[in-house]
């Protein structure tokens, strides 16, 4: 779906306030995410929960896993 300019104002504010407040981008997920921020979208979501991950593994948990996929017979 082609977004106008007031639209695309309104994804680049629900975007940028995405880390700190996610239930007002809920709600205009539901409605459709314009194919424009769907990649950026998707990577501020992994990035905020690899964040939560890495706060509660500590920061060198993706290595760590890394490291032991690595040392499998998989």
């Amino acid at each position: 779906a082609k977004t106008t300019p007031v639209d695309e104002q309104l994804w680049r504010t629900l975007l940028n306030s995405y880390r700190t407040n996610s239930s007002n981008l809920k709600t205009h997920l539901r409605r459709g995410l314009p194919n424009q921020f769907r990649a950026e979208f998707w990577r501020l979501a992994i990035e905020k929960n690899v964040a939560d991950l890495r706060l509660a593994k500590g920061s060198n948990y993706f290595q760590h896993l890394g490291d032991l996929l690595a040392k499998s017979e998989v």
